[in-house]
């Protein structure tokens, strides 16, 4: 079974992805989805960033193992803006992500999940969808945040050297210091 958000009449207008879905049952259809999340759907990640600047769009494959475990795989991307820690600017970034989850019903199960995945706790029958995208997107968010070289108003503060250039230590010092006694 294929569920898609994109309308066949118009597929340049992509419908939203359900907020509640039942994965387990999905895994069963071997279903697809693919659409979108509107930007206030994701308030984590709107704390986390600037500015949303478009939907989140995400494609999900349910599959059922061999083992009758569900299997999700999927990508989801989004465009956002950052603050840049050198000059203090905006910085636009996308943030894509490709994921593979095992759903399980609970943290006992987490041993059970095979290593090339991730786990998906689903306590009950229904799995918040919109939560799930958002953790995997909150989780690609870079540590840092830069322009890329050349284009920051802030490089002129940045110390450039030479790739060769080799930097004493300053605990070259105290090794005199060790190697006289």
């Amino acid at each position: 079974m294929t569920l898609s958000c994109r309308p066949v009449s118009d597929p340049a207008i992509i419908m939203g992805l359900p907020i509640h879905i039942d994965p387990r049952k999905l895994a069963m259809q071997t279903s697809r989805l693919e659409g979108c999340v509107d930007a206030s759907k994701l308030p984590r990640l709107a704390a986390a960033v600037d500015n949303i600047s478009s939907e989140a769009m995400a494609r999900l494959n349910f599959e059922n193992e061999r083992s009758h475990a569900a299997l999700v795989d999927g990508d989801v991307n989004i465009k956002v803006e950052i603050q840049c820690q050198r000059c203090l600017d905006p910085v636009a970034l996308e943030l894509q992500t490709v994921f593979a989850l095992q759903v399980i019903s609970g943290e006992e199960y987490v041993d059970r999940v095979a290593t090339s995945r991730e786990p998906w706790i689903v306590e009950d029958r229904m799995a918040n969808l919109h939560q799930m995208l958002e953790d995997e997107l909150l989780l690609v968010l870079p540590a840092v945040n830069y322009h890329p070289v050349g284009t920051c108003t802030g490089d002129a503060f940045m110390s450039h050297r030479e790739p060769d250039e080799v930097v004493e230590s300053p605990f070259n010092v105290l090794k005199s210091f060790k190697t006289r006694t």
